[in-house]
């Protein structure tokens, strides 16, 4: 399982004329600085090696400008609307473009940005090798150029850092806006951000000790969750979320199918890059071969990123933008939120908001790191996974199987948000847990946090086709597309029967989903984490 996160910056305030001109921003009067170079340490840290050589200028790389967004107290308002059974307004989903003109920021205001990117262009005599991409909702620019542009553009000078096979192209300089640019940007992508290494789920080791539980396939998973349906609306469809090279080969989800007698089928579409060749091939593979086998005859998509770390922003505009995309999401990735910048948790957080106004349910993996942990080699306090704490999302855990009876996967990562609060969904719920025995310390965790998981599903021990051999892979990476399969049948049903998506599941999951006995509760196991001598028994 792997989790990952981008750094995102504020700038500061500085005349487009002076960085067009390469001059460096001043603190004199009515300019002010806001925002500090890269982090060397945690550069090093995450795996970044500074290279020696300079990068040529004409190499092309990207910035990315996230707009001030509008309304966002009414996305806020309508997200828990359309997603509350018990409100008028339950599943009236917005389109994509009632969506863009609740949101979109001022015409004005994006003039603004895109007039200084291409006035600067127009003095260097560079117009035709920069390119600017507004995303579907118009909140985010996305700028394509050369080098040398990007370090005239904003005054600084670019390196290249590698790790393994990957590049990055990164300022240590400080970096300042114009204050006019400043009212209507909220901070720049793609200059000082240091993506952190990525927890791959790994296949088994020839002759190496698996995880426990029995072996798991999809046939075993409909029978432990008695699933018997399939697919049968056209308009039903799931789609899994990959980064980092994160491939597949087609031809393995066939032998996958003929290994387990399952129905013929592959991956619908793949938007955005599939190159098995050179890729990481484990999470993929599984990711795409579970969605399938417990989703039968349910349209599967891939969207894969192409940028490093984990760019939730792209990945979302890619859904967002892409005609008749699915609305059942599954992504294993994420980072503790202790190491996650305020900037892009909240872009993240309303980038979930806007998916769910349209219907879109999200399913996260919690992590394979059980509690989590501040501190080096040592237990500071919890420290959950982000993306997975977030509360506009549904957090999947991880259970393994004995004798027909789930227990709770030690590695399953859970705990308690130390930057959310606890949603009102959840308030019932947890008061009833805080009250029960066995809890860990409570300088460990944050009580009054938002708790994951919210539900889970087998997670160990799966049999995974890869280059044509089976092997077996652990990790919440295989709860979560076996649960998104399931949320994809239950909106299938709804749509036989008129009904829309189910979209954000975790107000319907709490008020209808418990009151009518909706799954099962796991009693046994816990997910103490190697550093730490505590653990949570709710998985």
């Amino acid at each position: 399982e792997k989790m990952e996160w981008r750094w995102k910056v504020l700038l500061g305030l500085m005349a487009a004329l002076m960085f067009c001109s390469g001059r460096v921003a001043s603190n004199a009067s009515g300019h002010r600085r806001v925002a500090t170079a890269m982090d060397m340490q945690m550069a090093r840290q995450h795996g970044w090696v500074l290279a020696a050589e300079r990068p040529a200028d004409q190499q092309l790389t990207w910035v990315r400008f996230a707009l001030k967004p509008r309304n966002l107290d009414k996305l806020d308002a309508l997200f828990w609307a359309v997603s509350d059974p018990t409100n008028p307004m339950y599943g009236k989903y917005l389109t994509v473009d009632e969506l863009t003109e609740l949101v979109s920021p001022l015409q004005n205001d994006i003039d603004t940005v895109m007039q200084w990117v291409q006035s600067c262009g127009e003095r260097e005599g560079a117009e035709s090798a920069v390119d600017t991409v507004l995303s579907v909702n118009r909140d985010y620019l996305l700028v394509t150029a050369p080098i040398a542009f990007i370090e005239r553009l904003f005054g600084v000078q670019l390196k290249l850092f590698t790790r393994g096979s990957m590049k990055m192209y990164r300022t240590t300089d400080t970096l300042t806006l114009s204050e006019e640019l400043l009212r209507v940007v909220d901070y720049v992508e793609g200059l000082i951000d240091c993506p952190p290494p990525l927890m791959r789920s790994k296949p088994l080791q020839k002759g190496a000790v698996g995880e426990p539980g029995s072996n798991v396939n999809p046939h075993v998973i409909k029978q432990q969750y008695g699933i018997t349906t399939v697919g049968k609306q056209a308009r039903s469809s799931q789609a899994v979320a990959e980064f980092e090279e994160a491939y597949f080969y087609p031809s393995d989800i066939f032998v996958f199918e003929q290994q387990f007698g399952l129905p013929s089928q592959n991956i619908s579409r793949v938007v955005g890059p599939n190159r098995p060749n050179t890729g990481y091939l484990g999470e993929a593979s599984l990711d795409v071969q579970y969605v399938i086998g417990v989703g039968t005859n349910i349209s599967s998509w891939v969207f894969s990123v192409s940028t490093p770390g984990l760019d939730l922003i792209t990945w979302s505009n890619m859904v967002l933008s892409t005609p008749n995309a699915p609305v059942v999401h599954s992504i294993s990735w994420g980072s503790g939120e202790s190491g996650f910048d305020p900037s892009l948790i909240d872009s993240v957080n309303t980038a979930f908001k806007k998916m769910a106004t349209l219907g879109h349910s999200i399913l996260i993996a919690s992590g394979d790191d059980g509690t989590g942990h501040t501190g080096l080699f040592y237990c500071g306090t919890f420290d959950p996974n982000f993306p997975a704490t977030s509360p506009y999302i549904t957090a999947v855990g991880g259970t393994y199987l004995k004798d027909s009876t789930e227990i709770g996967w030690s590695d399953s990562g859970g705990g308690f948000s130390n930057i959310f609060p606890r949603p009102p969904y959840q308030d019932a719920v947890i008061k009833a847990y805080l009250q029960t025995s066995g809890l860990p310390d409570q300088e460990y965790w944050n009580a009054s946090g938002r708790a994951i998981p919210d539900v889970s599903a087998l997670a160990t021990n799966f049999q995974v086709v890869i280059t044509n051999i089976s092997t077996l892979i652990s990790g919440t990476s295989a709860a979560s597309p076996t649960f998104a399969a399931v949320v994809s049948l239950l909106n299938d049903a709804r749509y036989a029967a008129g009904k829309k998506a189910l979209g954000f599941l975790n107000q319907w999951l709490y008020q209808i989903g418990a009151n009518d006995g909706v799954g099962q509760d796991i009693t046994q196991g816990d997910n103490q984490e190697y550093y730490c001598e505590q653990g949570f028994k709710a998985i």
